[in-house]
């Protein structure tokens, strides 16, 4: 036999062969028994209702399954809240993947997931926190191939959670780009999503594992992964500006995950008059979807020069619109400037030094700038403090130099101050159950209030002088008030003097005299 008529027997075998694959596939993708099969085995594996507007099937120039109006719903499910809808599907099985009984590629077109409320048996994630039980694991694929579908795109999808709270409000989820690899109902799969974060605004890109999807409990299907979030905009929650960047790892339930991250804003400011500032945090936070509570577990972070720790959890209100920061503030070594510069829209802080503090903090939703919200109750602590007003820090000196009992002295060119107190703050105001300023030769304990917008003083208190009444107030004032030594004497330390005080005026420019009402009450 010639070699021609051998390659002509092998072109028209391999036609034949061709030709049969071509009768075999198009038996197989006949419209109605591909809609059967589909809808059939959607509906075995998600235990579900399983309904498709419509479907074809075309085989050139390649094969290609074409549907539109998916509707999966759970048999739970009520009627305007199916688990899975699609509006159109474009589904490329590959020649090969048939006859494996697979599918190559899945486009999906208006997919929407809504992932259900908890059921009540399920506890919260936070509340297991302290559980030393180890969380259920994921099985993991055995060697060989298991998927289903090799993969699935979605594009400008909407991930949906509804809240477990009787009136809280449906979460949505823009999701611009979706893809899922080695798509399986048994075992987990690898994913990478990009996500529009509603609150703070922003970009989430993730990537990780998810599953296997337990369609009995949707919310409560396994995942894992990192994400990076850019373009996060603080000006979203009201009495805050900036722009936030984060990344991190998570861990958990898909309605429910453990996070650990961190994060930067170089321009961080809690209302737009205050000064910006950069702040880096660790954290370690659960993260409720359903209702989009945190549960801060662990903070550490740095605001300026200042570090600090906090606890505690950001929670919505039912029926407001917003969300509630409550936390647990310490910062065991920090610039009180720091601080005032986010409060305060003044050029300069009125103050500097450093500052212990230990307080609870409490920003509720609203319309009012965050100045005039926050509330706070805590103790402070100031050392080495100074007040950048010259004219301020001129009378702290020369308080410490009659205080001495030293008025012709020359006054020291820096009288460093100390200060401790106890104090609530709530719509502007501090109020101070106890305060005590120390500088070289005095001691102030008073109590009172100071208006944050106006920088306004009203405090009452005692001072507490190493010299007598007399060598404080010195020269010819002095030499007439000897006779009033006796009367001002501390008697509890049995030298110096007391002097009932009041504290008027500013920040600025403090006024301060003696309660003429306190000076025979004592």
């Amino acid at each position: 036999m010639s070699l021609q008529r051998k390659l002509l027997i092998a072109a028209a075998s391999l036609a034949v062969v061709a030709l049969v694959g071509v009768i075999f596939v198009a038996v197989r993708l006949r419209d109605g028994t591909v809609k059967r099969r589909v809808t059939a085995a959607l509906a075995d594996h998600l235990n579900s209702d399983v309904t498709i507007n419509t479907l074809s099937v075309r085989l050139f120039p390649s094969v290609r399954i074409i549907g539109t109006g998916l509707i999966i719903r759970r048999h739970q499910d009520p009627p305007d809240r199916p688990l899975i809808t699609a509006t159109r599907f474009v589904v490329e099985p590959g020649l090969w993947h048939i006859l494996q009984g697979r599918a190559r590629q899945v486009d999906m077109e208006g997919l929407r997931f809504t992932i259900p409320k908890r059921p009540a048996g399920r506890p919260r994630m936070v509340e297991e926190a302290g559980n030393a039980e180890p969380r259920r694991q994921p099985p993991v694929r055995p060697p060989g191939d298991h998927a289903t579908l090799e993969r699935l795109i979605a594009r400008d999808a909407e991930l949906i959670y509804v809240s477990s709270r009787p009136d809280g409000p449906t979460r949505v989820f823009k999701m611009p780009e979706l893809e899922l690899i080695e798509v399986s109902f048994e075992y987990p799969m690898e994913y990478r999503a990009v996500l529009a974060n509603p609150l703070p605004r922003g970009r989430l890109e993730t990537t990780g594992l998810f599953g296997p999807f337990v369609s009995g409990d949707p919310g409560s299907s396994p995942v894992e992964g990192s994400y990076v979030f850019t373009e996060g905009d603080f000006n979203s929650i009201r009495g805050l500006a900036g722009a936030l960047t984060s990344r991190g790892l998570f861990t958990g339930q898909l309605d429910q995950m453990e996070v650990e991250g961190t994060t930067t804003t170089d321009n961080f400011q809690l209302d737009a008059a205050g000064h910006a500032l950069p702040l880096h945090t660790e954290f370690l936070a659960i993260v409720d979807g359903t209702d989009g509570d945190i549960v801060l577990t662990d903070l550490d972070g740095r605001i300026g020069e200042s570090v600090f720790t906090a606890t505690g959890a950001v929670t919505g209100t039912p029926g407001v619109r917003g969300r509630r920061i409550a936390l647990t503030l310490e910062v065991p070594t920090g610039r009180v400037e720091d601080f005032l510069s986010l409060v305060l829209p003044a050029s300069r802080p009125p103050m500097a030094g450093e500052v212990t503090l230990v307080t609870s903090f409490v920003l509720p939703p609203g319309d009012a700038p965050a100045i005039e919200r926050i509330e706070l109750n805590g103790r402070i602590g100031l050392t080495d403090a100074s007040f950048s007003s010259r004219a301020t820090q001129a009378k702290v000196r020369e308080l410490s130099r009659r205080a001495q009992g030293k008025p012709t002295d020359t006054p020291p060119e820096r009288a460093l101050m100390g200060l401790a107190g106890r104090f609530t703050y709530a719509k502007g105001v501090a109020r101070f159950s106890s305060l005590t300023f120390r500088t070289t030769g005095a001691a102030i304990s008073v109590r009172g209030t100071y208006t944050m917008a106006s920088g306004a003083l009203n405090f009452n208190g005692t001072a507490h002088f190493d010299a007598k009444i007399s060598k404080v107030v010195g020269g010819v004032k002095g030499f007439f008030l000897k006779i009033a030594d006796p009367l001002f004497k501390d008697k509890a330390r049995g030298v110096g003097s007391v002097v009932p005080i009041t504290i008027t005026g500013t920040h600025n420019a403090p006024k301060a005299s003696v309660h003429k009402g306190r000076v025979f009450g004592r």
